[in-house]
């Protein structure tokens, strides 16, 4: 099958010095490269022939001429004859004239060490295809597809040469291209019928059963490989197939693996013949005789085979429900008319939609406990929003692992349902982290997502977010390892993730971000996917927003629905950077709308109305919401409306309020580690920071916690050196450039002269300077001194 595009990288690799050897399997390309490499060739002068190894005459007459060929060229090196196999196998020993290019789906030639040395090799994986080469090829037929739909033509086909040029001569000029590219794979009738005239019509019949039979999995161990075929020398056959190159490869570890095409024909090839569900019946045994079951469980499904279906289920049946493996539901189905009260059971504790209503009681699997029946109709509460099942304290139940997680999770939701004091709710949700790190130890998903599910709910419930904290810890474990299961409660920790980073002005977690903006989230999820493209935007705003980011911001505020809680998130940044532009009419349109979203009896309402016209009127009134307790639906809204009222304070010279504020507003917005608020008033404030920190009394720490975060932020960042300072290093770095004895700072900073002293010790060991007029260039080059 000819391959219509140029490829460059293995043109320059076939033209590199020495002999070179290219053993890859049918389809891959290689004949083709070889005519590609000779016309190359020829038009850069060298004096190159081509031979098939079949021609032996051809190949005589060339060998006999070879002081007039530069490079000879030989394909189908495996159908050499013996007398020509050996006298090219000697050639290829040597560094002699004329270069030689052996090509072939297999190494003829004995093993010999001086050939190895001597040579270089080309096999199948490096003839694969790769995307750019791909996207030629296309675009040579005129086809058009996507990034995804690219990248999964290419994973289908494994980079197949053959496969490439098929997949492009079926596409071309149909309409319904991507539609197509979607579904082709080695089952296609055209890449099929390749392999069966180049591959599988090569082999006689107890290979092809081999075959068949070993396609259970992708990978296969030599172990599973007999046991599913029922031949013992199955691992033989299959070694040999690898050493013909015939799409089948031994891994390193003795492990068989196929080429997706051919993976894919023999799947839906077994399927046809009934080969299938034997392999996997057998396959299911093989595992759970090694107390794999979740492989085993995967295989009983695939068989369709009830029996050994409910087999797997009596024996696993709570763990592969824990676990949330897939196809659960299809297995638990395949066997409700052989054993009712066992599949019963399992959709009481998965929770699935066609639970039985009827109570099902602890004894159905002795492994659990008698605790297992009650988490099961509390988790079937939870999720059909039913009342909780009134119940008397659970029993201790069995030692087991999954019946202890279990009885953890029961108590906490039971105690959390019941509405009792502080210290109980905290024990509660410190119980379900319990059983979330044990969960995800076992790797029990469903019972994970429940628990996380629980503690959320608890933990937003409380004024004070840093309650989340371990949440957040958690759900970064399991997006460090990939782990972290799409549902309600995970997407919004994930929000609440990225919101805290947005908050505290740090970089948006990639990860987080990067689930939150796909398109399984915005399909399952859109929520949570708004929350995280807002967030996005936010980030984009940074503390000099562009007209075009805060145009960008409006817009997709405006196009979607302005619920109260969502509007209250993005409300301060949007209308902040409305009020930086000066844009009249999006400072209005955002009153208006938040007017009606929130109510005029609403702290947002008020915060706005001061905003958006400062003066005596509306700061009696947005003092007033602030005191009579108005409704807030977002808690950062009251540190935002204390620090524009300290601003405005200060302006109008009423120092002793603008400090009160300050005050108010260092207090709400280091519950949350928020330095976000004072970003947005940039250098006012900075200046009431500088000013002020050291005279809020036990909110000072805090107030120079910001004043730091701020000019590191600001100033656009500074050296590692100078962002190692302390707060209070930071502070006494602002005091240098007035030229004030040190007896002096001590008595500003209410503190002895000794301790200043030490300060500036620790401070210039950090710069690495010696003296104050270094460490105030220091600061000002970073940009943390006026």
């Amino acid at each position: 099958m000819p391959v219509l595009v140029a490829r460059e990288r293995l043109i320059a690799d076939l033209s590199s010095d020495g002999h070179l050897l290219v053993w890859a399997s049918p389809g891959s390309g290689k004949s083709t490269l070889l005519r590609q490499w000779v016309e190359h060739a020829l038009a850069r002068g060298l004096r190159a022939a081509l031979v098939d190894g079949s021609s032996g005459t051809r190949l005589r007459t060339a060998l006999a001429s070879r002081s007039s060929i530069d490079v000879l060229v030989i394909d189908n090196a495996e159908a050499l004859a013996p007398p020509l196999r050996e006298q090219i196998g000697a050639m290829l020993e040597e560094q002699s004239s004329p270069r030689l290019i052996v090509a072939g789906r297999w190494d003829p030639f004995r093993a010999s060490p001086a050939r190895w040395i001597a040579t270089r090799e080309l096999r199948t994986a490096d003839l694969a295809f790769t995307r750019p080469e791909l996207s030629a090829l296309l675009a040579r037929r005129g086809v058009r597809l996507d990034d995804d739909g690219e990248q999964g033509l290419l994973d289908r086909i494994g980079g197949w040469a053959t496969g490439a040029a098929l997949a492009a001569h079926v596409l071309a000029d149909r309409p319904d291209a991507r539609e197509l590219a979607a579904d082709f794979a080695g089952d296609h009738r055209a890449i099929g019928d390749y392999l069966v005239d180049q591959v599988l019509g090569t082999l006689d019949d107890r290979d092809r059963e081999v075959l068949l039979a070993c396609v259970v999995r992708d990978r296969i161990a030599p172990e599973l490989a007999v046991a599913v075929s029922g031949d013992p020398q199955a691992v033989a056959t299959l070694e040999r197939l690898s050493r013909r190159n015939l799409l089948v490869e031994v891994r390193a570890g003795g492990d068989i693996v196929f080429h997706p095409v051919l993976r894919a024909y023999l799947v839906a090839e077994a399927r046809r013949n009934g080969t299938a569900a034997r392999a996997e019946r057998r396959a299911s045994a093989w595992f759970a005789e090694r107390g794999r079951p979740v492989d085993s469980f995967a295989h009983a499904v695939a068989s369709g085979h009830a029996p050994t279906i409910e087999k797997v289920l009596r024996t696993h049946g709570v763990e592969l429900t824990l676990r949330a493996v897939p196809r659960l539901a299809e297995g638990v189905a395949a066997v409700a008319e052989r054993a009712p009260r066992l599949a019963a059971l399992l959709r009481l504790l998965s929770a699935l939609p066609d639970a039985p209503a009827e109570p099902v009681g602890p004894d159905a699997l002795d492994e659990t406990g008698a605790c297992l029946a009650l988490a099961a109709a509390c988790i079937r509460a939870l999720a059909s929003g039913r009342p909780l099942p009134a119940t008397p304290p659970i029993p201790a139940g069995s030692e087991a692992e999954a019946a202890e997680a279990l009885s953890i999770f029961t108590t906490a939701v039971l105690t959390l349902h019941a509405a009792g004091t502080d210290q109980e709710r905290d024990a509660a949700v410190e119980g379900l982290l319990r059983v979330v790190g044990t969960a995800l130890d076992a790797g029990y998903r469903l019972l994970r997502v429940a628990a996380m599910e629980v503690a959320l709910e608890a933990a937003m419930g409380t004024p004070d977010w840093r309650t989340v904290e371990p949440l957040l810890l958690a759900a970064g474990r399991e997006l460090a390892h990939a782990t972290l299961v799409p549902t309600p409660a995970s997407s919004r920790l994930l929000v609440l993730s990225a919101s805290l980073a947005y908050l505290k002005a740090e970089s948006l977690p990639e990860l987080a971000m990067s689930r939150l903006l796909s398109s399984e989230y915005r399909a399952r999820y859109p929520e949570q996917h708004r929350r995280g493209r807002v967030l996005q935007l936010l980030d984009e705003l940074g503390v000099s927003p562009s007209r075009e980011a805060v145009q960008r911001l409006d817009s997709f505020v405006l196009e979607g629905a302005a619920d109260a809680d969502f509007l209250s998130f993005v409300l301060v940044p949007w209308l902040s950077g409305a009020l930086h532009l000066g844009n009249h009419p999006m400072i209005e349109s955002i009153r208006c709308r938040a007017e009606h979203a929130f109510g005029s009896d609403a702290l947002e309402t008020a915060f706005v109305a001061f905003a958006a016209a400062p003066g005596r009127e509306t700061e009696t009134a947005l003092r007033h919401a602030i005191e009579s307790g108005a409704r807030s639906w977002d808690p950062l809204t009251l540190a935002h409306a204390h620090l524009r009222l300290a601003v405005f304070s200060d302006a109008r010279g009423t120092t002793a309020k603008a400090a009160s504020d300050l005050g108010e507003a260092v207090l709400v917005a280091s519950r949350y580690g928020a330095v976000r608020p004072f970003l947005l008033f940039r250098a006012d404030a900075v200046r009431l920071l500088a000013a002020d920190a050291d005279r809020l009394g036990v909110w000072s720490e805090a107030a120079l916690g910001l004043l730091a975060a701020c000019r590191l932020r600001l100033g656009g960042g500074a050296p590692s050196a100078l962002a190692a300072l302390s707060p209070r290093e930071l502070a006494l770095l602002d005091e240098l450039p007035v030229h004030q004895t040190i007896a002096d700072i001590a008595r500003h900073q209410q503190v002895s002269p000794n301790t200043i002293k030490s300060q500036l010790k620790s401070m210039y060991r950090k710069l690495g300077v010696e003296s104050r007029a270094d460490a105030v260039e220091a600061g000002r080059s970073a940009g943390l001194i006026g």
